[in-house]
């Protein structure tokens, strides 16, 4: 393969080389008609047998290639396109014999008690290497195809649905190419695709309830109105995927990255969400009630008017966050950094802001009676307005160049 390679690259070569050459030798030959050759008509005008005969301007030698480089061009476009058309269409004969070749042999195994085979049977391993070794070759729509054969044959699920026993199943899709899949409206629930690639799938629809997702690659990827109930997605890859009117809950999202996504509107409870990757992603208006983000980094993110009671955001880094008019009544936020955030008018009744970086945030008309806010740092902070208690203010860290409400008064 690799000599196929530098023949191909040294040909190319030669073919560059010998096109510069060509140039050079036209550009000697009409220099030397100038000046020395007269019969070539490149010279000056001259006179002969009494009639003037006037030289070869730019204009007469263009008019004398342009037909034929009109035609080269032609040809070589109309050749190219034919060679593209062509290789199309073989692919897809190649893509559609191996589909065919798939589904017979996987029909063979399954006449031969593939189904009840013992879990380090050879039938078992077979039928996952061929899967996977045909999954690499085949187009988004017919890895479709393959993986709805094998939902409904009842190969890549468990038998009792139950998340404890996903390694029961026949055959495990991990690490499957899956990328551009077309899995629309697919019930893979408790199906295990842990390290698969599905970068630009198409899971509209799709029923993902308590799949195993662990370190999947889903950039890209389309998963509106899909249901994540009870999925695992620890550190997924998840950037710039589309999620609209996703459904998530009791959903294992630790350390996955949404960066480049949005998500307003979206809906988060009881969801683990520690150390996700969520800088300047759009969460505004959705509800995050409940959630465990500790360590969860939202620089820059838009929270704004998010209803998040209960979350727990403790050592999150929120600077520069937009979460004004949002509901964080009884957060757990504590060792935040909230530096330069915007918390005009949110609601911080009863949270926990002990130990955190307010220093130059906005919470201006904050409702933060009843938190703490022990040893919080709120350097040049702006707390014009805010309902807050002397008490409270005095166990913070510091409040140099605070703005301060009217002391004394809630």
């Amino acid at each position: 393969m690799q000599s196929l390679y530098r023949k191909t690259k040294a040909l190319r070569s030669y073919r560059i080389i010998a096109a510069v050459l060509a140039l050079i030798a036209l550009c000697a030959f009409i220099a030397i008609g100038y000046l020395y050759w007269d019969w070539t008509g490149f010279g000056p005008t001259r006179t002969q047998e009494g009639k003037e005969i006037p030289a070869k301007t730019l204009w007469d030698w263009m008019k004398l290639l342009i037909i034929p480089l009109v035609l080269a061009g032609g040809t070589l476009w109309f050749n190219r396109s034919r060679k593209k058309a062509d290789d199309a269409l073989e692919q897809e004969r190649r893509e559609e014999s191996a589909l065919e070749s798939y589904l017979d042999r996987m029909s063979e195994l399954i006449e031969k008690g593939l189904t009840k085979s013992e879990p380090d049977s050879i039938s078992r391993l077979l039928a996952r290497t061929w899967t996977l070794t045909v999954l690499r070759r085949l187009n988004g729509s017919r890895k479709g195809i393959v993986v709805k054969f094998l939902t409904e044959a009842r190969l890549i699920t468990t038998k009792d649905c139950k998340r404890e026993n996903i390694d029961s199943a026949i055959i495990s899709l991990r690490g499957a190419d899956l990328n551009y899949a077309n899995l629309i409206d697919s019930d893979l629930s408790y199906v295990d695709f842990d390290h698969a690639e599905l970068h630009g799938a198409d899971l509209r629809k799709t029923y993902l309830c308590a799949a195993r997702l662990f370190d999947v690659n889903l950039s890209k990827s389309n998963l509106s109105e899909a249901n994540l109930y009870g999925a695992i997605l620890n550190a997924a890859d998840l950037r710039e995927a589309t999620f609209f009117h996703t459904t998530f809950g009791d959903t294992d999202l630790g350390g996955a990255d949404f960066r480049n996504t949005k998500l307003s509107n979206a809906s988060f409870h009881n969801d683990i969400m520690s150390n996700v990757k969520m800088d300047g992603v759009d969460l505004s208006e959705s509800t995050l009630e409940s959630c465990i983000m500790k360590g969860a980094s939202l620089i820059n993110a838009n929270l704004s008017k998010s209803s998040a009671m209960w979350i727990n955001l403790q050592e999150g880094n929120l600077k520069n966050a937009n979460l004004s008019k949002s509901d964080l009544r009884y957060a757990e936020m504590t060792g935040a950094d909230l530096s330069d955030a915007n918390l005009s008018e949110a609601d911080l009744s009863f949270a926990d802001l002990s130990l955190c970086n307010l220093s130059g945030t906005n919470l201006r008309k904050a409702n933060l009676l009843d938190a703490k806010l022990d040893n919080a740092d709120l350097t040049y902070a702006n707390l014009s307005k805010a309902v807050i208690k002397n008490d409270q203010i005095e166990k913070a860290k510091s409040i140099k160049g605070a703005i301060l409400p009217e002391l004394g008064k809630e």
